[in-house]
């Protein structure tokens, strides 16, 4: 992977600022209805921006605050020479918008009025239909849907990234040889040890047929409310942590503080792309109150520490892979499924990935956690004779919107403030916003060489996941 020049990414920024400010054609609806459904959105947003409860997990889209984007949604802007596919992606950017602004509303204070779902909703549908005619903005939408990266790339020219980021790389080798070298306990047997098992509970609703997935005319899928629901609880997984400290124990971040009293997985569903066609990806993420030091001189330790586990599926049902990372973005692991194999290219200034030996398809999951890191450790399929065993009986947990995190744990910036780390001082000249720091999904950058992103719907494909042909599996 060739060097990312900063000083060319901020010269390129600034002639397409210039250009675009010479170019701009404004949005301004002639008719009176829609001008006033617009006026809604500006001044809900008005009030989110002053409030600052805006979310940097999902970007908003300069002059049309009815809609929003992802890098998701902005990986269609190549495929979109089709009306009817245009305002499909339209409505998608606008439904996004909606569920945005509500989220980040329920922030606002009680003095403050704030439009009905279905105001917005009808108003959206609205301004897209008007927008999609108008063919002199679709060239410049096309480009500003376009998510920036989560890195700050005058922060590599300043530390001198060329240079630094070689003793990075030696470092990161040194560190995945060691994960190595550890092996994984066997797959039948779980790790030593007095573990606490966290578990939904999972008795309806799990023989119910859920594939191939409904979708739209853009290949999404359609999900509504139960399906949602069904897809998340049936591939949650069950996580295991050692019960002999407070740090361990699963809980839930709050406005002050946190609590272990309701365990909760705190979950969201989003899409990538495999092989021309886009994949389901569920997520769960869990929260711990610390990373407790390991010695004076630790600089990954810190209040609130979490982990997010992923499951990547194709929209018939077939499992691609697992992945992991803990919820700064740091210690990216991918665990391919059986019959599928990771032929990563490889390249000095780009990052190589920690990855696991394969697991069965199985969809139910344990994952044994280190004390205090929060690392896993293994990774066991939790079959009917171990789900019976006493050996994974323990407390249930909660499967919670990850929205409801958003209004109020996270600053305008996505990070968690209060969860800082020292580390932020050694990997400055990485990029990537204070290092070690929680923060919201959206934001995760995932690599310290290179650019690399959680929610980018190409991930498995960058990274080189390659389903093996049958003489091979």
């Amino acid at each position: 992977m060739k060097i990312k020049t900063s000083v060319v990414r901020i010269l390129f920024f600034a002639i397409s600022l210039g250009l675009t400010a010479c170019t701009s054609v404004s949005y301004q609806p002639v008719d009176s209805q829609l001008s006033s459904c617009l006026k809604t959105y500006q001044q809900l947003e008005h009030a989110i921006k002053k409030h600052r409860l805006q979310d940097a997990g999902v970007a908003r889209v300069e002059e049309y605050p009815f809609l929003r984007t992802t890098r998701f949604l902005a990986s269609f802007t190549q495929v979109l020479n089709n009306s009817g596919h245009y305002k499909e992606w339209l409505n998608m950017l606008n439904v996004q918008a909606v569920d945005t602004l509500q989220q980040e509303a329920r922030g606002l204070p009680d003095t403050v009025s704030v439009p009905s779902e279905r105001t917005l909703l009808t108003c959206g549908g609205q301004l897209v239909s008007n927008f999609a005619m108008k063919t002199l903005l679709k060239s410049r939408l096309i480009n500003e849907a376009a998510v920036p990266d989560s890195y700050r790339y005058w922060q590599r020219v300043v530390g001198l990234y060329p240079l630094t980021a070689v003793l990075f790389r030696f470092g990161i080798l040194r560190d995945q040889k060691n994960l190595k070298q550890q092996g994984w306990p066997p797959l039948d047997a779980p790790p030593e040890g007095d573990y606490q098992f966290y578990s939904l509970n999972k008795s309806s609703g799990l023989g119910t047929p859920i594939f191939p997935l409904p979708v739209n005319s853009l290949g999404v899928p359609l999900l509504n409310s139960q399906l949602r629901s069904d897809l998340l609880s049936r591939y949650a997984p069950t996580v295991a942590t050692l019960s002999n400290h407070d740090f361990d124990r699963l809980g839930t971040p709050l406005n002050n503080g946190f609590s272990s009293d309701n365990p909760d997985f705190y979950s969201w569903i989003d899409y990538g792309w495999f092989n021309g066609e886009v994949s389901l990806r569920l997520n769960y993420s869990i929260w711990f109150s610390e990373r407790p030091k390991d010695g004076a001189f630790d600089l990954f330790s810190g209040q609130l520490d979490g982990l997010t586990w992923r499951v990547h599926l194709t929209l018939s049902g077939k499992v691609l892979a697992w992945d992991s990372m803990h919820n700064c973005g740091c210690w990216y692991r991918l665990y391919p499924a059986r019959g599928f194999s990771v032929k990563a290219e490889d390249a000095f200034y780009r990052e190589p990935v920690y990855v696991a030996e394969p697991l069965t398809d199985y969809q139910d999951k344990i994952l044994y956690l280190e004390s205090g890191t929060h690392h896993i450790l293994a990774v066991r399929d939790r079959t009917e004779e171990v789900a019976g065993s006493e050996e994974v009986k323990g407390i249930q947990a909660r499967l919670r919107p990850y929205a409801e995190l958003k209004p109020y744990l996270f600053a305008p910036s996505g990070l968690v403030l209060s969860s800082v780390r020292a580390e932020r001082w050694l990997f400055w000249p990485m990029g990537v916003p204070s290092p070690g720091a929680m923060r919201v999904a959206g934001t995760h950058a995932i690599a310290f060489l290179g650019s690399r992103h959680f929610d980018d719907p190409f991930l498995l494909e960058d990274i080189g996941l390659v389903e093996l042909s049958p003489i091979m599996q």
